[in-house]
C-alpha cells in the first residue's frame, strides 16, 4: 500500500473501525467503508496520482516558457 494511504489509515483508524461497526446498521456508512476497503481504488490511485504529478509539472513548464 502506498505510504500516503498508510498515513491516512493510521490517523483515522478509530473512524474506520467505527464505520466498520456501523456499516451493517447505517446505510450511509456502508458505501464509505466499502470504498475505503476497495483494493481496485487504491491500485487506481497508485497509477493516477503519478500521472497527475506529471501533468502538473508539464503545465508549470508550459507557463514558464
Amino acid at each position: 500500500m502506498p505510504s500516503p494511504s498508510k498515513c491516512v489509515l493510521n490517523e483515522y483508524k478509530p473512524l474506520i473501525v467505527k464505520m466498520a461497526k456501523d456499516s451493517s446498521t447505517i446505510n450511509i456508512a456502508k458505501p464509505n467503508y466499502e470504498l475505503l476497503c476497495d483494493v481496485e481504488m487504491f491500485l487506481g490511485l497508485a497509477c493516477v496520482l503519478p500521472l497527475l504529478e506529471v501533468v502538473q509539472c508539464l503545465t508549470k513548464f508550459a507557463k514558464g516558457r
